[in-house]
C-alpha cells in the first residue's frame, strides 16, 4: 500500500522534494529509524535533499554532518558506488570504518542504499538511530529498498523535467529572438525594394533623355552626322538601351515584391508576343551568327494570359539565351500541348549550360551563373527571378534542364483557351476584353 501511494504521487507529481519527503516519512515510520536524509551526487557536488524537520538543536546540525561523513568515508562511499546496500543493527556488528560512521554521527544502527538508475549512481538514501537499535524484519529492508528504487526515478524525472524547461526556456527565448531578427529582416527587405524603386526612377528619368536626344542626333535633327558619328551614336543607344532594360528589372522586381503590379489578363495569340521578342532580339543574335529556330505548330496558339508580362519572359528568356550561347550557336523555341489544356513552351540553347549543383539557384534574386570577377555575361540577376514570378501568378511553373556545357533548356506552361472560348481575334467572352488582377502571392 506505501508503495502504490507513493507510485501515485511519483505519476502525478514532479516536485522532487515533495515526494522525497514522503519517502522519508514512510521509511521512518515503518522502520523506526528517526533520522533520515538524501544526497544527491551531480558530478562533485553533493546537495543534501530533503530531510526531516528537526526538533533540537543537535539534530538540526546532524544533516551538514552526514553530508560530510560520507564525502570523507570513502571506503563506505566506494562500496555505496558498486551497489552494495549497508545495514547495521548494531555497533557489535559493524566493521572498523562502520563503526566509525557510528561514531561520528552518534547513531546505534544506520541503513545506506544506493540510488542507481539505469546502472548510474546518483546518490544515497540515508537512515539512523541515536537510541537503541532494534532488529529488522526481511519485509522492513524490502520496503526500503523498494522506496530508495522510487527515489531513483524521482530524481531522475526531477533531472528530466528541468532539463526539459531550461529546453522550452531556450526554444522560446530562440523563438523571440527569430522572431525579431525576422521583423527586422523584412524591414530591411521592404526598405531595400523601396530604395529599388526609387533609385531606378531616378536613373530611369535621365538615361531617357540621353536616349531621346542621341535619337535625335543621330536622326541629324541637329545637324549633318558623319559616318563616323553615327558609328559612335549607334554604339551609345545600344549602350544606353542595355542600361534601360536593367532599370526595367528593377522597377518590375520592386513591383513584384510589393505586389504593387497589375496583371491585365486576356486572350493572346502567343506566337505574335514570341515574335515581338524575336524582333528585339534578333540584332544581337545576328551579331553572334546565332541562330533562332520556331518550333510550333501552324496557326494562332489562344493563352490567356498578360500580352506584356509574357512578352517580359520571352524577353529574358531569349536574351539569356543569346547571352550564355557563343557565337554561331542556336536558339530554339519550341511549342507544345500539354495535360489539362495547358501549352508547354521552351526556351533552349547550345550554350554554356547550367552546373547541375548550381540549378537550384539560378531563380533566386540577384544570382548569377557566372559569378567570376571579369563578370564577361554581365547583368544583375534578376531576369530568371522575374521571370518565375510572373510565371506563377500565371498559375504555371518554369523549369530548367540541361547539362553543364551542353546548353540548357527553360520550359513553363499556360492555360489554352479553345476556339469556342476564343472566338474572333478582336472579341472576348462576355463582351469584356480584359480582366485586371492584383498580386496572387
Amino acid at each position: 500500500e506505501i508503495l502504490y501511494q507513493i507510485s501515485r504521487t511519483l505519476i502525478s507529481n514532479f516536485h522532487l522534494d515533495g515526494i522525497l519527503k514522503e519517502i522519508l516519512r514512510e521509511a521512518s515510520r515503518v522502520t523506526g529509524f528517526s533520522r533520515g536524509l538524501f544526497l544527491l551526487y551531480k558530478g562533485k557536488e553533493i546537495r543534501v535533499a530533503s530531510t526531516e524537520r528537526k526538533k533540537t538543536a543537535s539534530e538540526a546540525d546532524w544533516a551538514p554532518v552526514a553530508a560530510s561523513v560520507f564525502k570523507e568515508e570513502k571506503e563506505i562511499l566506494e562500496r555505496l558506488r558498486k551497489g552494495e546496500v549497508i545495514l547495521i543493527s548494531s555497533p557489535e556488528e559493524a566493521k572498523f570504518e562502520e563503526r566509525r560512521v557510528l561514531r561520528r554521527l552518534n547513531a546505534k544502527a544506520f541503513f545506506a542504499i544506493p540510488l542507481l538508475y539505469q546502472g548510474r549512481f546518483c546518490g544515497v538514501f540515508y537512515l539512523d538511530q541515536p537510541q537503541t537499535s532494534r532488529h529488522f524484519t526481511k519485509g522492513d529492508i524490502r520496503l526500503v529498498l523498494g522506496l530508495a528504487d522510487m527515489a531513483a526515478v524521482a530524481i531522475q524525472n526531477a533531472d528530466l523535467f528541468e532539463t526539459l524547461r531550461r529546453t522550452n526556456r531556450g526554444l522560446l527565448r530562440t523563438k523571440w529572438a527569430l522572431e525579431t531578427a525576422n521583423s527586422q529582416l523584412k524591414s530591411l527587405d521592404q526598405m531595400k525594394t523601396n530604395l529599388l524603386s526609387n533609385v531606378s526612377h531616378e536613373l530611369k528619368t535621365p538615361m531617357v533623355a540621353v536616349k531621346g536626344y542621341a535619337g535625335l542626333i543621330l536622326k541629324g535633327k541637329a545637324g549633318p552626322v558623319t559616318p563616323l558619328q553615327k558609328e559612335y551614336l549607334e554604339i551609345s543607344l545600344r549602350n544606353i538601351q542595355r542600361q534601360l532594360a536593367l532599370i526595367d528589372d528593377l522597377l518590375n522586381f520592386s513591383k513584384l515584391e510589393t505586389g504593387g503590379d497589375f496583371f491585365l489578363m486576356e486572350r493572346i495569340d502567343l506566337i505574335e508576343t514570341l515574335n515581338e521578342s524575336l524582333h528585339l532580339i534578333r540584332p544581337r543574335a545576328e551579331e553572334k551568327k546565332i541562330g533562332l529556330e520556331v518550333h510550333a505548330a501552324p496557326g494562332p496558339h489562344w493563352v490567356r494570359a498578360d500580352r506584356v508580362k509574357i512578352g517580359q519572359v520571352f524577353n529574358n528568356l531569349l536574351s539569356n539565351a543569346v547571352k550564355f550561347t557563343p557565337e554561331r550557336g542556336k536558339v530554339t523555341v519550341a511549342f507544345k500541348k500539354g495535360k489539362n489544356g495547358s501549352l508547354n513552351v521552351s526556351v533552349s540553347d547550345t550554350g554554356i549550360g547550367i552546373h547541375p549543383k548550381k540549378r537550384e539557384k539560378i531563380f533566386e534574386r540577384f544570382y548569377q551563373v557566372e559569378s567570376s570577377e571579369s563578370r564577361r555575361y554581365g547583368g544583375i540577376g534578376l531576369g530568371l527571378a522575374i521571370t518565375q514570378d510572373i510565371v506563377k501568378r500565371h498559375g504555371g511553373q518554369i523549369k530548367v534542364a540541361g547539362r553543364w556545357g551542353r546548353g540548357a533548356r527553360f520550359t513553363f506552361s499556360l492555360p489554352m483557351e479553345s476556339l469556342s472560348e476564343a472566338s474572333l481575334p478582336g472579341e472576348t467572352k462576355g463582351g469584356e476584353r480584359m480582366e485586371r488582377t492584383g498580386s496572387m502571392d
